[in-house]
């Protein structure tokens, strides 16, 4: 009797082990999905906002970086080279400018010092603000430069690009994000 027992505890312990795990594993997922949605509200230099809502169903790209930023330069050129390379397929391209938008603040800059910004990278993106990249860091984003690759079902493509490499070539691997992406995969 006492072995019978003994077995049945053990299997209950187990079956209990399991379920745990299971609701542990769903709670992980929904927990990341939560985290991967793209939900952004940004303001274009050009007038009006751009939405995740609004880009919903479409590849989006953001590079959001600095005017004061040197690497920003890089960041551009990689943009460029993308943007025009993808310009027939079903992919957008915005540059996220996180510039603080407080004259008192030491990375200040205006609307216009952007656009300045902007025509002397020949940056042919369309252009957008985040003042101190509260809504990027939304996004997972914790430095700048950085890209984001937004998929059709307008959640974040795998994880956000930070940072590049002045010796590196960050066009290949962010292109691979947007053939994927495409791809939907």
């Amino acid at each position: 009797m006492k072995i019978v027992k003994t077995e049945r505890n053990s299997f209950l312990t187990m079956m209990l082990s399991v379920v745990f795990a299971a609701i542990v594993l769903i709670l992980a997922t929904v927990q990341t999905n939560a985290q991967t949605q793209a939900v952004f509200n940004l303001r274009s230099l050009d007038g009006g906002n751009v939405t995740s809502e609004t880009l919903r169903g479409k590849v989006v790209v953001l590079a959001v970086g600095a005017s004061w930023l040197p690497l920003s330069a890089e960041e551009a050129n990689s943009i460029k080279r993308l943007a025009a390379k993808y310009a027939l397929k079903d992919v957008e391209f915005y540059w996220v400018f996180t510039d603080s938008a407080s004259p008192k603040s030491r990375n200040y800059a205006s609307d216009e010092d952007l656009k300045a910004f902007a025509k002397s990278n020949s940056l042919p993106v369309n252009l957008l603000r985040d003042p101190d990249g509260a809504q990027m860091k939304k996004l997972g984003i914790t430095q700048v430069p950085a890209f984001v690759v937004i998929g059709k079902n307008a959640k974040v493509f795998g994880t956000p690009m930070e940072g590049i490499d002045p010796d590196g070539d960050s066009t290949t691997q962010l292109e691979g994000k947007i053939v994927e992406a495409l791809k939907g995969t």
